[in-house]
């Protein structure tokens, strides 16, 4: 005998509490302690969560097909998001680059209040409960669980992600369901990530208790540089330098393919901060295909530009989004529904659809969730 319900929500995360405030009465199942854990850690912590540019200029800053998102973004644009979070108390404030963070600069602030808005929806959100199997029914859909307990709905909405920060819960559960319904799942890349310049680290060093992605979903990878691994020269001379105000060009195959201006952070991964998030995916995926990457810096003055070949790049563990998902062929952009199961929705990081860093991803997350929720209520 399972627990029915309309509605069930697979992952209290960005995606999925926006689902649940859009679907009154639905039941979300998060597999982790408390909800929203990844977006806890977002901006370090202070959550910009979204951002105000207009469609025009917002969608230059999704990949791979921002058209389809765009029904989604109207049903949600990021000022209603903004409007939604002040009327149930939480100020916000905008700031350069128009970015929108809560006035206290506390992610859990926005958590808290996400969750105030399903539960006094009338949905429930039920923790400590992972999905561990889904069964097609004629009415419907039947959900195994790491606690026991079965549960059926007549409309399943799936959010929980992708592969980035496994620690989270990220661990492509929505991804290996999908497939299993008979979904193409995209190859699949870490965005956002740390690029590692050769000598960067010690990658002959032996890890001990590293968090790789699952090999099902994603092959092993020689370009795949875990964070764990110890400096090498390079990393032991510029680690914990910022460059402010710096020109950096990708360089694939000996071609500059990418130019961005901003700020670059050596970190313990490896290559990080604003740009070089901006070039990370781009790189990613030439490392992959076997191309040879390299990024140059280049200064305001006369002085020489610094010339790094890139050995790789850092993976889920750390990457701040999951590139590639849930083909959104398989999508009807203007309900997320499948085209290919009636009744099972996607939305957020499971689907085939990133974006930049600044607020946008979030952005995305709550926009497909809202218009996920909104017809699987109808």
């Amino acid at each position: 005998m399972a627990i029915h319900n309309e509605i069930i929500v697979i992952g209290a995360g960005a995606a999925g509490l926006m689902a649940a405030i859009a679907a009154p009465g639905a039941i979300v199942l998060e597999k982790m302690p408390r909800p929203a854990r990844k977006m806890m850690i977002t901006g370090k912590g202070r959550c910009n969560f979204t951002n105000v540019k207009p469609w025009q200029e917002f969608n230059t800053h999704i990949h791979p097909k921002a058209n389809v998102i765009r029904s989604a973004f109207y049903a949600l644009p990021p000022e209603k998001v903004i409007e939604m979070l002040e009327q149930a108390g939480l100020p916000c404030v905008v700031e350069r680059g128009e970015r929108a963070f809560p006035e206290s600069h506390k992610a859990s602030d926005v958590v808290d209040t996400l969750v105030d808005l399903a539960n006094k929806a009338g949905s429930r959100i039920i923790c400590n409960c992972g999905v561990t199997s889904i069964e097609k029914s004629n009415e419907g859909f039947v959900l195994g669980t790491t606690k026991g307990v079965r549960y059926s709905c007549n409309k399943l909405i799936i959010t929980c992600g992708g592969l980035s920060y496994p620690t989270t819960g990220s661990t492509g559960d929505g991804l290996r369901f999908a497939r299993a319904m008979g979904h193409n799942v995209t190859r699949l890349y870490p965005s956002l990530t740390a690029l590692v310049p050769k000598g960067y680290k010690n990658t002959e060093a032996v890890l001990e208790d590293a968090v790789f992605a699952d090999e099902d979903l994603v092959p092993p990878s020689a370009k795949h540089i875990h964070r764990n691994y110890p400096f090498g020269p390079v990393g032991k001379q510029y680690y914990g330098r910022s460059m402010k105000n710096v020109g950096l060009d990708l360089i694939v195959d000996g071609e500059i393919v990418q130019s961005e201006f901003g700020d670059i952070d050596f970190t313990d991964g490896g290559l990080e901060g604003p740009i070089g998030y901006k070039v990370s995916r781009r790189a990613v995926k030439a490392l992959e295909n076997g191309s040879k990457v390299a990024v140059q810096i280049n200064f305001k003055k006369d002085e020489r530009p610094l010339k790094f070949d890139i050995a790789g790049y850092v993976g889920y563990e750390r990457a701040v989004v999951t590139a590639g998902g849930v083909s959104t062929d398989d999508i009807i952009p203007k309900s997320m529904e499948s085209r290919l199961v009636p009744g099972l929705y996607f939305a957020g990081e499971v689907l085939d659809i990133d974006a930049d860093t600044g607020g946008y991803n979030l952005q995305l997350a709550f926009c497909t969730g809202y218009l996920a929720g909104t017809h699987a209520n109808k």
